[in-house]
């Protein structure tokens, strides 16, 4: 696979600490959101390249996170085996936290997890060799109450 540019992401709004890195011969998106408040982003995800989401909280807090897959269920392929997305957060050792179902297209999944004052990344990562469309959205909360929006 031909390495990517900026021009190759499908991000609404990329911000000024976006990168793009090199990691084992692949290139890999990643993006700084800084001090997380509440954030709605949608890409393009493959097998080869995931996209990793950096942040920061200030305190201790509940974070929710959505994961839509907005992927179109195609004929040949029912179930959505292919095109399936996942969310994984971690903490700054990177160790593993929670994560989504692999989910099918036009489906989504979410959870909330308690984190302490520090940063953070999620990962999403994709099944498909193609680029499978998705949206994410996260949520912070220090009472660990959500409303519907």
């Amino acid at each position: 696979m031909a390495d990517r540019t900026f021009r190759d992401f499908s991000v609404k709004s990329l911000q000024k600490n976006s990168a793009l890195q090199s990691i084992n011969g692949k290139t890999r998106f990643r993006e700084d959101l800084g001090s997380l408040k509440r954030s709605s982003l949608s890409d393009e995800v493959n097998k080869d390249e995931p996209n990793t989401y950096n942040f920061q909280l200030k305190k201790r807090t509940t974070l929710k996170v959505e994961l839509e897959n907005d992927e179109d269920l195609g004929f040949f392929d029912i179930f959505g085996t292919k095109k399936r997305v996942q969310a994984t957060i971690f903490d700054s050792d990177q160790d593993k936290l929670k994560a989504t179902d692999r989910i099918a297209p036009e489906d989504d999944d979410d959870f909330k997890i308690r984190l302490s004052p520090g940063t953070y990344s999620i990962r999403v990562t994709g099944r498909s060799e193609k680029d499978v469309e998705y949206t994410l959205k996260l949520q912070t909360n220090s009472s660990g109450n959500f409303t519907d929006d």
